[in-house]
């Protein structure tokens, strides 16, 4: 195939509030020529539900500027549990959002979004954007993956009818449509 991939650094764990933190789930952006990479943050000892959401720049040789970017709210019954797949992206209007996974206390996972605002992420008041409860995906909506085009965000999300923390979706594969910051049908 002609292609030879090379690598070029290992991400390390964190620490976040004096504890030490590893990432999973990530998805890539690019922000000011750099790649930054968002995911979801647990504790390395003991291991537990993802607690918050992180950030982590790459300027081509080494991972700099770790920071946690959203803390799971256990107070948002959607997302009492747990928190995860983030996946950041430039939204109507040039802002940037992020989409993450969110459970809550009985394993019903569905997808909620922030807005960068002032150098904080905050949240959207009418969370969860995509609830789980379609036929096919019942009690998960998970990973979401945006495609732009136009002025068009496509979201592309797995999603299942049993609860639990499960790699089997079935192929379930929904896609939702947000125009201009506005879920639309269809």
């Amino acid at each position: 195939d002609g292609l030879t991939w090379h690598h070029v650094a290992w991400l390390p764990t964190f620490s976040s509030d004096g504890a030490k933190v590893a990432g999973a789930d990530f998805s890539l952006f690019v922000e000011r020529g750099e790649l930054v990479a968002s995911m979801f943050l647990v504790h390395t000892r003991p291991l537990g539900s993802a607690f918050a959401l992180g950030r982590v720049h790459f300027d081509g040789r080494r991972w700099h500027s770790f920071e946690t970017i959203l803390r799971r709210d256990a107070s948002m019954p959607y997302e009492a549990y747990d928190v995860g797949e983030p996946e950041v992206f430039k939204a109507a209007a040039g802002e940037t959002a992020m989409l993450y996974g969110a459970t809550a206390a009985d394993n019903v996972r569905s997808i909620a979004m922030a807005i960068l605002r002032q150098g904080r992420w905050v949240r959207c008041r009418n969370n969860p954007v995509i609830r789980a409860g379609a036929p096919w995906a019942r009690t998960i909506a998970i990973d979401p993956s945006v495609l732009r085009i136009g002025s068009v965000n496509y979201v592309y999300y797995g999603g299942a009818s049993s609860t639990g923390f499960t790699s089997n979706l079935g192929g379930a594969i929904g896609v939702a449509r947000f125009v201009d910051g506005h879920r639309s049908s269809g």
